[in-house]
């Protein structure tokens, strides 16, 4: 609700949990929150992301971005990021997946583009897609 005086989510961590994503959307979703903490997890299984941070515009005055979010030190070397596929194309929508012309796109990390000033630390071998505004990428 986009009520008076509603807020959003701040200043909270995830860490030293092990998920297990079977045949999932997202290992862990991570929305219209600043200042999340994300470390030490283990996240395995199959997904068509690992992690997803996304925000929408602002309504009533309120700031549904997602800001200064820190994704760090995880480990997923035990989950496959699934490709593209029949259900991802149909579901483009920027909420669910991201892509255009019924091209989905998947990856480790998508940051959509109501996300600024996070900084996600990735091995060099995964993949990222920033859609947003000064996010930082360390591989």
């Amino acid at each position: 609700m986009y009520a008076p005086r509603a807020g959003k989510l701040t200043s909270c961590s995830i860490k030293n949990n092990e998920i297990e994503i079977m045949n999932g959307l997202y290992g862990l979703q991570i929305r219209k929150s600043d200042h999340t903490t994300i470390t030490n997890n283990i996240i395995k299984g199959a997904a068509y992301y690992v992690i997803q941070i996304s925000g929408s515009r602002s309504r009533n005055d309120i700031d549904l971005q997602s800001k200064n979010n820190i994704f760090a030190d995880n480990n997923f070397e035990r989950l496959s990021i699934k490709p593209p596929d029949n259900y991802s194309d149909k579901h483009i929508d920027n909420y669910t997946f991201t892509g255009s012309d019924k091209n989905s796109k998947t990856a480790h990390v998508w940051l959509n583009k109501y996300t600024s000033n996070n900084s996600i630390k990735i091995k060099p071998v995964e993949t990222f897609i920033d859609e947003g505004e000064n996010n930082k990428i360390i591989s």
